[in-house]
């Protein structure tokens, strides 16, 4: 038997891509979704997931490492700059975070993009999750 995706956790991988799909794909937040499973009678907190995600971005740096050497060894690059708002913790207000995304010129068959922010570490997790979204239909 495969060895579960995190130590010590009983989440299956399927049960993690669907937290953060719904998450990432779906924009779905983790409170919602504890609440969606409560319905449905499964006692699963927001700090549970939140932990699976930051566990989860973890096994997926390999992956966004890749993507990255990929898309920056082509020999041009587009890139755009997004202004995103961040909720600053423990305050009422957000703050501005920046997001890059980077786009290789390449063949249609090779294109990939990858994605990088200057916010909190919290949004580094979201990217490389993004990242993986984005790619589901490439890969």
């Amino acid at each position: 038997m495969p060895s579960p995706p995190i130590e010590r956790g009983k989440p299956s991988p399927g049960l993690i891509a669907h937290v953060l799909t719904a998450k990432y794909c779906d924009h779905l937040p983790l409170y919602r979704q504890s609440e969606i499973y409560a319905r449905e009678g499964i006692d699963l907190a927001r700090s549970t997931m939140a932990d699976w995600v930051g566990k989860a971005s973890a096994l997926l740096a390999p992956l966004i490492a890749a993507l990255r050497n990929h898309v920056f060894a082509g020999d041009r690059l587009h890139g755009d700059d997004t202004p995103v708002p961040v909720l600053e913790p423990g305050r009422s207000r957000t703050k501005t975070g920046r997001l890059w995304t980077y786009v290789r010129d390449a063949t249609r068959r090779h294109r990939r993009s990858a994605t990088s922010t200057a916010s909190t570490a919290r949004a580094i997790i979201r990217v490389r999750t993004l990242a993986l979204c984005r790619l589901q239909g490439a890969l």
